[in-house]
């Protein structure tokens, strides 16, 4: 009896203390936009969660993805060339194939997309005050509370 108590009284307190999916949308969008990549080429990039979805705009291109079929993530550091000192850092989105909708400026309806992947550009200040870990924490938990069970994909050496 004390043992089903003790581990009932883990699982309510485990429930109290964690983010609500609510509180974790936000917090990752507020994230995206300290942290966005400022793009020359256009202003139009975007990201939002509505409906379970994780729905992503750049360059006239719109990304929606069931937060659930999401298998993996990656950050990777990016650079233009050898000169560019700073680079950026890229959140890659992977899924299985046929998982991923998308659209062009202008059309009305998302389609079924063949990739298996998208990324996401992020200004290379995400590395400062271990935001990029809290970042990858944050949607591993948003998958988590929709059903879903991604991993982090690194580096092997």
């Amino acid at each position: 009896m004390r043992r089903k108590l003790t581990v009932l009284l883990i699982l309510i307190t485990t429930n109290i203390f964690s983010q609500t999916k609510n509180e974790t949308e936000v917090w990752i969008v507020e994230k995206y936009n300290q942290f966005e990549r400022v793009n020359s080429l256009s202003n139009t990039m975007d990201l939002f969660f509505e409906n379970d979805f994780l729905y992503y705009e750049y360059l006239n291109a719109f990304f929606k993805i069931k937060i659930k079929d999401i298998t993996e993530i990656e950050f990777k550091k990016e650079k233009f060339d050898n000169d560019d000192k700073v680079g950026w850092i890229s959140l890659w989105i992977r899924f299985d194939k046929g998982n991923l909708l998308y659209k062009r400026a202008g059309e009305n309806e998302f389609s079924k997309s063949t990739d298996t992947a998208f990324k996401i550009p992020l200004s290379s200040d995400l590395e400062k005050d271990e935001y990029q870990k809290r970042l990858e924490k944050a949607l591993l938990h948003l998958i988590k509370l929709n059903g879903g069970n991604a991993k982090i994909k690194k580096e092997t050496f």
